[in-house]
């Protein structure tokens, strides 16, 4: 009998989960019915570029792409500390190269100048996103099942959710540097994309699987054709490549003699290029 009661008890916890996962799947399902994809299209309005510099190699090369164009840029760094941080996964993972980054970008710009006079008003001043005020619910549960239906990010808290907040608060498109690559939201985004550089762009006819990815819309990805090896090469040629040798990538810094060193062995840093 006990046995018996155990088994059914056991039974009735299975039967609840099924339960609730199934209506997690509708509660989706009925959600990417309700999407209006048109509310996420952001078209073009100014020369000004405005792109999510980081400080890392994909985004630095595109901002001196830009400056070698003679192209103005308007560089967002999201500053809140909650930027890919999983608050509630067993391990935690908190961003810890926002100090390197801010560094990078400062002696980044100022080595631009020296090399690009126009720079001097070509790179606006930066601008720091410190707080996301009244989120875009829809976009949040939008990157929640991009995140753990389709597996587009890392971690459920991700920058990338954040910059299509900032985004839809904007009347211009975000540009985000994110490469050709066999991983990450390169991987997954460039199955779905139209045009190139500034004009590139998700496409208008998503399957309905992947409905949940127009919040792309407010974006831009004019670096997704390239690789690393070709953004150096490129940058070779144009003269501008000691400006990716100082960009940082890196999520823990580790400090030896005083100095903040790449750790070596975080994704990023795996992803980093040789470049020399």
């Amino acid at each position: 009998m006990g046995n018996f009661l155990s088994f059914l008890k056991l039974s009735i916890i299975i039967i609840i989960i099924y339960w609730l996962v199934e209506s997690t799947s509708e509660s989706y399902s009925t959600f990417k019915h309700k999407l209006t994809p048109k509310k996420y299209r952001r078209e073009i309005q100014t020369d000004t570029h405005y792109v999510c510099w980081t400080g890392g190699y994909d985004s630095t090369f595109r901002v001196c792409q830009l400056i070698h164009a003679g192209k103005r840029v308007q560089p967002i760094y999201l500053s809140m500390d909650d930027v890919d941080d999983d608050k509630n996964g067993l391990i935690r993972v908190q961003r810890k190269n926002k100090k390197n980054e801010l560094q990078s970008m400062e002696k980044i710009r100022h080595l631009l100048k020296e090399i690009y006079p126009q720079a001097t008003h070509l790179l606006l001043p930066t601008l720091y996103i410190n707080k996301l005020v009244d989120p875009n619910l829809e976009i949040q549960k939008c990157a929640s099942y991009l995140y753990s239906k389709l597996g587009w990010f890392s971690r459920k808290v991700n920058q990338y959710e954040r910059i299509l907040q900032i985004a839809f608060k904007l009347s211009e498109p975000l540009e985000i540097c994110v490469e050709n690559s066999d991983d990450g939201l390169g991987q997954s985004i460039k199955n779905f994309v139209v045009g190139v550089e500034r004009n590139c762009r998700l496409t208008n006819k998503l399957p309905d699987e992947y409905k949940c990815a127009c919040i792309f819309g407010l974006a831009r990805f004019p670096v997704i054709h390239l690789t690393k090896e070709d953004m150096w090469e490129i940058a070779i040629k144009d003269g501008y490549e000691t400006m990716l040798v100082h960009s940082w990538s890196c999520w823990n810094p580790i400090m030896v003699k005083g100095k903040s060193l790449p750790c070596g062995t975080c994704d990023m840093c795996r992803h980093r290029i040789k470049l020399f």
